[in-house]
């Protein structure tokens, strides 16, 4: 009986190619897209879990007015950090980082 059924499907495939194709690549599509989708989501949820008061951890970032619509940028300029230290009351700590793509070395 199941050696019948996969005969009459194995022909209506061979019969669709196309379709069975189209099939095929977009199932494999969608599922690539998931799989991306969801490891954008572990990085950016994951992203500070090795800090020990992680819940009390903020980052800053700069909007800029362009040509009357708002950008948002992830870097703020680093003269911002003495205002910021200012004008917003219950900080602890304020670090300041700059990425250098220069090499380094310990020990």
């Amino acid at each position: 009986m199941i050696k019948n059924y996969l005969k009459v499907a194995f022909r209506n495939l061979y019969k669709n190619k196309i379709f069975v194709l189209i099939n095929i690549l977009g199932l494999g599509l969608a599922l690539a897209v998931c799989i991306v989708s969801y490891y954008n989501y572990r990085f950016m949820a994951d992203f500070d879990i090795q800090h020990i008061n992680r819940n009390k951890i903020y980052k800053i970032n700069f909007t800029r007015d362009i040509l009357g619509r708002s950008q948002e940028y992830g870097p703020s300029p680093i003269a911002l950090a003495p205002l910021i230290r200012d004008d917003i009351s219950g900080l602890e700590m304020l670090v300041r980082f700059r990425g250098s793509y220069s090499p380094l070395k310990y020990g």
